[in-house]
């Protein structure tokens, strides 16, 4: 599953996230208005996209988002 609106170039920095785990990991950003990003990363798999210089990526275990995110991580350090 990958669902994304990806703002002009100017606007948007290249950002990657590897998943070093054995499990499936849910990754998205929705700090930003007028923009969604959600995707799987499987393990040891990484994913490359398009982001807000200011939007925060969010980690879930497995394939839902329940409760608080494994971690975030500002996409301008990614």
């Amino acid at each position: 599953m990958l669902s994304i609106n990806q703002t002009s170039s100017s606007e948007s920095i290249p950002c990657s996230y590897y998943n070093p785990s054995g499990q499936t990991r849910l990754v998205r950003i929705a700090n930003t208005s007028h923009w969604y990003f959600e995707g799987m990363v499987y393990p040891r798999q990484k994913l490359r996209f398009l982001a807000p210089a200011n939007a925060c990526l969010e980690v879930y275990a497995g394939d839902e988002v329940k409760g608080r995110p494994l971690e975030r991580i500002a996409c301008s350090r990614l």
